[in-house]
């Protein structure tokens, strides 16, 4: 994904959501291990609780896992502080 798509976003001419939900039932740390190392999704976005001092810049336990078991991109977002 080229920089200037990840500036677009809604209100930009041409944009358009790519996000497919997909739902499972099941423990979601196997399940989205899963599902990545199968190729059923390009991307995962996942959300982190906001933490202060050294434990903010560190993804919690369950984010770490899935960073490293996806062959695919991966990227964490954190609340605003």
């Amino acid at each position: 994904m080229s920089q200037s798509e990840l500036q677009a976003g809604p209100g930009t001419p041409g944009w358009r959501s790519r996000v497919a939900p997909l739902l499972d039932h099941g423990p979601a740390q196997a399940l989205i291990c899963d599902d990545g190392q199968a190729g059923r999704v390009p991307r995962v976005v996942l959300g982190t609780r906001g933490r202060s001092g050294l434990a903010g810049f560190l993804p919690g336990s369950v984010a770490r896992h899935l960073l490293a078991c996806l062959p695919c991109d991966a990227m964490t977002i954190r609340p605003p502080a």
